[in-house]
């Protein structure tokens, strides 16, 4: 949603600020639950892998949890996942253009990271390299294609002249989504199978 306002609905609304601040408004509530629901999801996450490795499933008494996040891989991302989305929520509270091109980052960076705690980052060599990339790309595409869908509906929602340039532009986009989508989507059957 992030993506789509920044590329391609911002442009729609050149001519109609009024229009642009309702929208803006409107989108501003599905981002802060998109954020809510990452922050959400990614602790349960991490305290699910906690409790899996704890021996009493006291992850808090035990130091299992901390244990997790300060001494392994997978601790050290979520963290920077952390710092991520403490980012992007701290940027959500600008409207500035600057501030919003850094909010685009950390979001597109905490969802390609995922990818570097999954089964891709198990090899060490190129090709565990090779597939990790194609996993990023692979999360990065489909978040930007499917998390723009929302943001197109409110925009076709609007009364502007701009629509139609704002869909082709979307459309463009959501070739070479899908077109990222199917190549990194081969490439890693082709490893794993």
């Amino acid at each position: 949603m992030i993506f789509f306002d920044l590329v391609i609905a911002r442009r729609a609304f050149s001519e109609r600020p009024a229009v642009a601040q309702n929208y803006s408004a409107k989108l501003r509530t599905w981002i802060w639950a998109a954020l809510g629901t990452a922050a959400i999801s990614g602790f349960t996450w991490a305290l699910l892998v906690a409790m899996e490795i704890s021996d009493t499933g006291t992850v808090f008494a035990d130091g299992t949890l901390t244990k997790l996040l300060a001494e392994t891989r997978f601790g050290h991302v979520w963290l920077l996942r952390f710092l991520l989305l403490l980012a992007a929520v701290l940027t959500t509270l600008s409207e500035r253009n600057a501030v919003a091109w850094l909010r685009l980052l950390a979001t597109s960076v905490l969802l390609a990271t995922i990818a570097w705690v999954g089964h891709s980052n198990a090899r060490t060599d190129i090709v565990g390299w090779l597939q990790v990339g194609a996993d990023m790309a692979h999360l990065l595409a489909a978040g930007l294609w499917l998390g723009s869908l929302p943001a197109l509906a409110m925009l076709l929602a609007h009364d502007t002249a701009d629509i139609s340039a704002a869909t082709r532009r979307f459309s463009s986009f959501g070739v070479i989504a899908v077109a990222t989508l199917l190549l990194s989507g081969l490439f890693n059957t082709y490893l794993l199978t």
